[in-house]
């Protein structure tokens, strides 16, 4: 039989059945408010039962399953075959009276289970279908821009998405703010927050209108929306809550460095924007530039070692005080140098040494032991000279004396030798004899810093130790590498001319009148020279020139890729310069009581 209807028959027969059934439906339901008392009994109870109006009665003849398809039926066969817009209109509107009985029994059905403490996961459950379902019977006409039937059925039955839709559809913001008064009680504020949140619209929460403003700080108070309630207190200018905010955001990040700090940044900004002098903000402000200093660390990383650790620079998450400093004294940072290993000291000071899930002193010797074995070699092979020259050059050597430079006290960062020693990651090295007596060696030489009259420079890499000058005044001159040094002169006057980059003056107290200057290749003039010309030219980065004595009138000296040092009381016509970072300057017949030149390149 359905094969001998036309779209035109069915569509007739739809819309003059549909308004049958629905007067129908309606005139029952009058019918049983009229006889409200007949049916009372059974909601007196206590608890109060279930209340199922037979509009909502499901199963394969019950009457929400007749309808719901009566309504499929015509959106199918009706509103999709139908071209004439009054009748379209007016199937429309049977839809809408038909949804309109199947949501109503839908709130009567859930409202008797308010009361019913036993029946509440049920209740949860029968919310949930009538959300799924009243959404399913509302959006065709959200699709075919019936946006006041829409908008009727979701503000009835309370579909705050739908509404939210319908406002978005046609751009009517004044209705937006309308439900936002309507149903402040039932939380449309927040449903249209959350809404924009959901969609990515987040932007169009910082033009919302200025009375809406309190209800949007107060939905911005939770964790997850930080990132947008630091940008809405800008808008605001209260630059106090956007830096706090985003201090939270930026202490909280660890998957992206480069996240990290930008939030930090930008934190210590609003705190300056807020301008007024608060002890909680500087305090803030002293923990954002730790933080900035770790990043610090973390980006200084070297990049041979990023690309062998398969590490992205550029999308680093964010590491610990801990992981930066494996990285740095790491077998895979194969260029790693002495400052690698100064800054994996540096990078204690961001651990917590009262932290029980970390062994402070077992991290400090870790790098101790990694630096002994990066040269393994010199602290096992038996010195010829000076034992301290065989480990000069070593990673641990160097790193112990750039942590004196920096003025740290041994105490302060060199774990107890018997630690050391014992160290599972030097392993059986750690009774090597030879290394326990360098190691020994080296830990004596760091104590000796309480002397009174004590010179440390860093020479060549290495350390050079003067603790028995007896004057007053003594001069420890770096001089390409190497030192000058003279305790025990007995000239009034003793110059050290410029070389390799670095000059100085040694003064006694027996000297009142002397004048020194070292420039560049310019001249150098004495208070007390004979000679009234003394020229020095630089010569490839180092130091020749001519000599004059006045002992003889014909005399030159070109000293070449070398230097100069001068004496007064030479009685020898001629004497011998040998290159300086190459060997000594000797002379046959100093009078002097002393005198002592280091090798530029850092030897005697």
């Amino acid at each position: 039989m359905k094969g001998n209807f036309t779209p035109a028959d069915i569509i007739i027969i739809i819309i003059t059945v549909n308004p049958v059934l629905e007067a129908m439906l309606h005139a029952a339901l009058q019918h049983r408010e009229n006889r409200f008392s007949l049916y009372s009994s059974a909601r007196d109870l206590k608890p109060r039962p279930e209340f199922i109006p037979w509009t909502s009665t499901t199963g394969t003849s019950g009457t929400r399953t007749i309808l719901l398809k009566q309504i499929q039926l015509t959106h199918q066969s009706g509103i999709a075959e139908c071209r004439d817009v009054e009748t379209r209109s007016q199937l429309f509107q049977q839809v809408m009276g038909l949804s309109d009985v199947i949501l109503e029994g839908y709130t009567a059905q859930i409202a008797s289970l308010v009361d019913n403490p036993d029946m509440a996961e049920y209740r949860s459950q029968l919310q949930d279908q009538f959300a799924q379902q009243r959404r399913a019977l509302i959006a065709p006409f959200l699709e075919n821009d019936q946006f006041e039937r829409a908008g009727s059925l979701a503000e009835k039955y309370c579909d705050f998405e739908m509404l939210i839709r319908v406002c978005e559809a046609t751009g009517n913001q004044d209705r937006v703010q309308r439900y936002q008064t309507q149903f402040a009680d039932k939380g449309f504020s927040d449903f249209l927050f959350s809404w924009y949140m959901k969609e990515g619209k987040q932007g169009r929460l910082l033009t919302l209108p200025i009375p809406q403003h309190t209800q949007l700080q107060s939905f911005l108070q939770k964790d997850e929306f930080g990132y947008l309630k630091w940008l809405h207190d800008i808008e605001c200018k209260n630059y106090r809550e956007a830096h706090t905010t985003l201090l939270n955001l930026g202490r909280n990040e660890e998957t992206y460095l480069a996240k990290k700090k930008t939030l930090l940044s930008l934190s210590k900004l609003a705190a300056l924007a807020y301008g007024d002098d608060d002890d909680e903000i500087n305090a803030n402000i002293r923990d954002i530039n730790e933080e900035q200093e770790l990043i610090l660390n973390q980006e200084l990383l070297p990049v041979e070692l990023l690309e062998q650790m398969n590490v992205d620079a550029e999308h680093m998450k964010v590491l610990s005080p801990v992981e930066l400093i494996q990285l740095y004294i790491c077998d895979e940072n194969l260029t790693a140098t002495e400052y690698d290993f100064k800054k994996a000291l540096d990078l204690m000071q961001f651990i917590d040494a009262e932290d029980p899930a970390i062994d402070y002193d077992d991290i400090r010797t870790s790098i101790w032991c990694r630096s002994i074995l990066r040269d393994k070699a010199s602290w096992t092979h038996t010195p010829t000279g000076d034992p301290l020259d065989s480990v000069r050059d070593t990673i641990f050597f160097k790193t112990v004396s750039l942590a004196i430079t920096d003025g740290w006290e041994p105490q302060q960062f060199l774990p107890d030798i018997h630690l050391l020693l014992s160290s599972e990651i030097l392993g059986g090295l750690g009774t090597n004899k030879q290394l326990q007596f360098l190691l020994r060696a080296v830990y004596e030489l760091t104590q000796t810093i309480s002397e009174p009259y004590y010179g440390l420079v860093q020479c060549g890499g290495g350390l050079v130790r003067s603790s028995q000058i007896s004057e007053p005044y003594y001069g420890l001159v770096q001089c390409g590498g190497g030192l000058v040094r003279s305790s025990q002169i007995s000239e009034p006057y003793y110059g050290l001319v410029q070389c390799g980059g670095w000059s100085g003056l040694v003064r006694f107290p027996s000297r009142t009148t002397d004048s020194y200057n070292a420039g560049g290749g310019g001249l150098v003039r004495l208070s007390q020279i004979s000679e009234p010309y003394y020229r020095l030219v630089q010569c490839g980065g180092w130091w020749s020139g001519l000599v004059r004595f006045p002992s003889r009138t014909t005399d030159s000296y070109n000293a070449g890729g070398g230097g100069l040092v001068r004496f007064s009381q030479i009685s020898e016509p001629y004497y011998g310069l040998v290159q300086f970072g190459g060997g000594l300057v000797r002379f046959s017949q100093i009078s002097e009581p002393y005198y002592g030149l280091l090798q530029c390149g850092g030897g005697l």
